[in-house]
């Protein structure tokens, strides 16, 4: 509590909703170079890496597909006339 105040939620434009937050937070699920390093170096046994690689690589995709959809929504949503 600098100053004696108590914080507050830092409020949003106009022009940014949180389900556009919300959908750059499901694109950092396709970060996943990061995640085939650690499974590289945790699973020394080349079929438990491949499943690895293989979990990471549909977790990428269900990423991608859930922000498309969230953000396809939001182009919807400011498309309509108010």
């Amino acid at each position: 509590m600098p100053g004696g105040r108590p914080a507050r939620p830092a409020s949003l434009g106009d022009d940014l909703h949180r389900h556009e937050i919300a959908g750059v937070a499901l694109l950092t699920g396709v970060g996943f170079t990061v995640s085939l390093l650690i499974g590289g170096l945790a699973y020394t046994d080349p079929s438990q890496f491949e499943r690895v690689t293989t979990a990471v690589l549909i977790a990428s995709i269900l990423a991608s597909a859930a922000a498309a959809v969230v953000f396809r929504r939001r182009v919807r949503l400011r498309a309509r006339p108010d």
